[in-house]
This record gives C-alpha cells, sequence and structure tokens, in this order.
C-alpha cells in the first residue's frame, strides 16, 4: 500500500474511531472542581525530535517490534522494526494526520500503531 493511500486509510479511520471514543469517554468536568478538563502535557519538543519515540510509548501501540525509526515522510510516522530491521508497520500521532476536537474543543492527540496492510495494532491517547 502507498504511503498516501495508507494516510487517506488513516485520517478516514481516526475520524470514525476517535469520534466513538470521545463520544463514549466519561464527560469532562464531572468532577467536585467543577467544569475542568484534563489536559496532559506533552514533550515540548516533540514536533522536532527526529526520535519520537525516545519521547513516546510506541512500544504499547505496536507490541512485539524490537526498535523504531527516526521520524520520516509528511504527515510524519516512524517504522516499527522486526529483529532483522525490517519494517513491520508505521507508528504515528492522530494529530498529524487530522485534528479531531474532544469535548474541550483541542484535538485528541492519540499514538497509534498500523501494520503494513493498514490495521491497527494498538492505540493509546495520549
Amino acid at each position: 500500500m502507498s504511503w498516501m493511500k495508507f494516510v487517506r486509510k488513516l485520517g478516514l479511520a481516526l475520524g470514525v474511531t476517535l469520534g466513538m471514543a470521545v463520544a463514549q469517554a466519561a464527560p469532562l468536568g464531572a468532577g467536585a472542581g467543577g467544569s475542568q478538563a484534563y489536559e496532559a502535557e506533552l514533550p515540548a519538543n516533540l514536533a522536532t525530535a527526529a526520535d519520537m519515540c525516545a519521547l513516546l510509548p510506541c512500544k504499547d501501540v505496536f507490541p512485539g517490534a524490537v526498535s523504531f525509526s527516526e521520524k520520516k515522510g509528511q504527515p510524519p510516522y516512524v517504522e516499527a522494526l522486526d529483529a532483522n530491521q525490517k519494517p513491520m508497520g508505521y507508528v504515528m500521532l492522530s494529530t498529524d494526520i487530522t485534528d479531531i476536537p474532544a469535548y474541550s474543543g483541542k484535538p485528541v492527540v492519540t499514538l497509534i500503531g498500523m501494520d503494513l496492510t493498514g490495521k491497527f495494532v494498538g492505540v493509546k491517547i495520549l
């Protein structure tokens, strides 16, 4: 599958998957402190770092990968590599492909693992 076909497929799948995840999530601001949204802080140099997987838990979304390449391509991705350094699939951030807003109006930042055929192998909301 070409990278651009892969990205288009991913964008469509993300819209459905993250839309369902956000719709099923508990409403934010339901705690005793009033209406506050939880926002995890991401590494400051995430957008420019070549070694994305040193900053984020790529193994959580691509079990079985032995290592990960440096960031490449546009939109950015890393390759999940086996013991022979052959690609098993890709890891990317959802926000590098499309911004899907949560209840707060800010995008849901999700780390995604996808095999070479375009199947999700792991997803982690950051």
